[in-house]
């Protein structure tokens, strides 16, 4: 699953908003006060003319733009307010690190009227960084996750399903009849005050109740409204109903999972809807930033579960292009689809299983790993077109590989496979990726959290490592109904997003505007940039022009015209690489469309010259060396700072940029093995 894509494109979007509008110094000072402290402050404020308020947010250099000044100023003013009128802190800010938090989202109000997981799993990811989400219920029944568990000692109970804990975390909890004129009623007054309303019914049901985004942006026109459902809210599939086997199938990866002489085979538990609802969540974010930040207004967002399939970087970019290039359908292959000895795949050890990325351009790495340098001149070996024949890998894999595996544990494997550079992973069962995990440990992944009703349990924690305090567990999932007193009396504790009052750009990009440095490879990295791209952002890709990088332009700078013509699959348009193989990849291009590339060797003075330039004008640094690599190029974040104190820098590694496992090599499927 490549979910770090979204999830590092949510954290960039939440962090140009905390920069914005948590960056000032005033109200980092006033994070750290107590009530008695704090009203006198505001006493003190009351009394001060607008333009001395003003004065007292200084523009530090954190903050992005002179505008974000005064949205601070508007938002503190905005509170000021509140507190003239009632003589006393607001009773609707609950608690004051819901206001004063350093979370990004912590002003920002969200109705969720979802159920089961796509749903849900959007919301979570907002509520977890600092929205207020109020998760309405069915009387009695509440959202049917309740009912899916596991639970604990097997005892089914709606208050300790497993699903529903996890998908639910920092939400409360109201149940209402929408059939009901007066709980109907009181959900319009909720979302005439809210920021964002989720739902994920079927098409059409919305705007039976009177709830359609047509009705409800009339008493609030900078509503962000985000449907989600199997088929989206238009075309002749939108009433069908759906699953997850049936959308991953109808979404075209299926084909390619699974054994070439079995059925197709679907991916394990419910990784569509997750899928989905990350999606969503990014989706909702960028409405909600083009609203506070570019005047675009209120917005209906429209979430088709089949048509983040269609564009998943599980496969299906890569294959849609592949096909046009070609006409080949992705196929089914055992161990070793990739061209190179032992190729992808996993293989028992002494202690369990082992999974590694070996494709032919790591050639010399694997035999320098087995210590037979004479494999190197074998002429069984020593081509791509034999290290693609089925004969020879069964003959080296049953020979050579296998024997030298099954003497190593996983640990050993795995450790001697990293140092020569080469993909591998653990293959984790859960208690291993919970209760014997260095990595996550020592990184306090799992955040420990006490529920009424299920008692004291353990959670994953943060996706993104951002500064401190940007994702808290605050609460556990909430018991059916358990707000409702508090909801009908107070309704919301946040106050409400600060929203421009810029005149509306004409015809512009949420992201425009904004210039990103992109020297990433692969999948996620990628993928991350293109999604940007797409909504407006400059990408400038940084590549060498000295060699040819592994996850790249494609494995090899010369691959052999008659090798493309015979494969099952060609990378290559018309199964041609061309003079210039590297411009024509459809791995590559699949996520390359709207960005610019130049050449740029980063190791060199001239490189890190040119480098340091465009450094000084951009907003977004994103990279997935293996962690210590920008910093032994003395390009670690700390000298980007210098050169640019605004700049932004999003490192994405398998295991993170801390911990053991810090500096281990991995593709999406090996750290999915490594994490049970």
């Amino acid at each position: 699953m490549k979910f770090p894509s979204y999830c590092h494109v949510f954290g960039y979007l939440c962090g140009r908003r905390q920069q914005q509008v948590y960056g000032s110094q005033l109200q980092k000072e006033m994070s750290h006060l107590n009530r008695i402290n704090l009203h006198n402050l505001l006493v003190r404020l009351l009394s001060m003319p607008p333009r001395d308020i003003l004065s007292n947010i200084p523009y530090d250099t954190h903050t992005v733009a002179l505008g974000s000044k005064f949205d601070a100023y508007r938002s503190i003013t905005k509170f000021l307010q509140l507190y003239k009128c009632e003589g006393q802190l607001p009773r609707r800010i609950h608690r004051m690190d819901n206001y004063l938090a350093s979370q990004p989202l912590a002003a920002t109000r969200i109705v969720d009227l979802t159920h089961g997981i796509a749903g849900p799993y959007c919301t979570k990811l907002l509520a977890d960084y600092g929205a207020d989400v109020i998760k309405v219920e069915r009387p009695l029944i509440g959202d049917y996750a309740r009912g899916i568990g596991p639970f604990p000692n097997d005892v089914n109970n709606p208050e300790t399903s497993g699903m529903f804990l996890f998908l639910n975390t920092n939400k409360r909890s109201l149940t209402l009849d929408l059939n009901n004129a007066s709980d109907s009623e009181f959900l319009r007054q909720l979302i005439s005050e809210a920021d964002i309303l989720v739902e994920n019914f079927k098409p059409g049901q919305m705007r039976k109740w009177g709830l359609g985004y047509e009705e409800l942006s009339k008493v609030n026109p900078n509503l962000i409204m985000t449907s989600i459902s199997n088929f989206g809210q238009s075309g002749q599939y939108k009433d069908y109903q759906g699953s997850d086997l049936v959308l991953y199938a109808m979404g075209g990866n299926m084909t390619r999972t699974g054994l070439p002489d079995r059925y197709p085979l679907q991916l394990v538990d419910n990784h569509v809807q997750y899928h989905a609802g990350n999606v969503a969540a990014m989706a909702t974010l960028i409405a909600w930033y083009s609203r506070n930040h570019k005047s675009i207004g209120g917005q209906h967002v429209d979430i088709s579960i089949l048509e983040t399939q269609l564009g998943s970087v599980n496969g299906s970019l890569q294959s849609f292009v592949g096909y046009q290039y070609t006409g080949d359908r992705p196929l089914r292959l055992s161990q070793g689809g990739a061209i190179g000895l032992p190729g992808n795949g996993y293989f028992p050890c002494l202690d369990g299983y082992v999974g590694i990325s070996a494709p032919y351009a790591r050639w010399p790495n694997v035999v320098a790993l087995l210590g037979m340098p004479e494999l190197l001149e074998d002429p069984r070996f020593n081509t791509p077109a034999k290290q693609a024949d089925p004969e020879v890998r069964e003959e080296f894999i049953g020979t050579i590989w296998l024997p030298w595996v099954l003497e190593r544990t996983k640990q050993q494997f795995v450790e001697e496979c990293q140092a020569h550079e080469i993909i591998s992973g653990l293959i984790n069962d859960i208690s291993e990726a919970m209760d014997h995990n260095p990595q996550a440990d020592s990184r306090g992944y799992f955040v420990t959290k006490d529920h009424p009703a299920a008692g004291t349990l353990r959670y994953p924690g943060a996706p993104i490592h951002a500064p401190v305090g940007w994702w808290q567990l605050r609460r556990s999932a909430p018991l059916l109904n358990e707000h409702q007193e508090e909801i009908r009396t107070h309704k919301w504790n946040a106050s409400g997003s600060a929203i421009s009052e810029s005149e509306a750009p004409s015809g512009k990009l949420p992201l425009e505007g904004i210039r990103v440095l992109d020297i990433t490879l692969a999948l996620a990295g990628p993928y991350a940039t293109m999604l940007l791209a797409d909504l407006g952002a400059e990408i400038i890709r940084l590549e060498p022009l000295s060699f040819l990088p592994l996850g790249g332009r494609g494995q090899l700078a010369r691959p052999s015209p008659e090798q493309e013509k015979n494969a099952l699959v060609s990378l290559y348009a018309n199964r041609d690489p061309g003079e210039r193989p590297w411009n024509r990849s459809s791995g590559f291009n699949s996520m390359a469309r709207n960005k610019h590339s130049i050449s740029i060797e980063l190791g060199t003075p001239e490189g890190k010259e040119s480098f340091r330039k465009l450094v000084e004008v951009s907003d977004l640094f994103l990279q997935n060396s293996v962690p210590g690599a920008m910093e032994r190029l003395g390009l670690g974040y700390d000298t980007l700072k210098e050169w640019n104190p605004r700049i932004s820098m999003l490192s994405i590694a398998g295991p993170g940029q801390t911990g053991p496992w810090k500096e281990y090599r991995g593709w999406g499927y090996i750290f999915e093995a490594l994490y049970g």
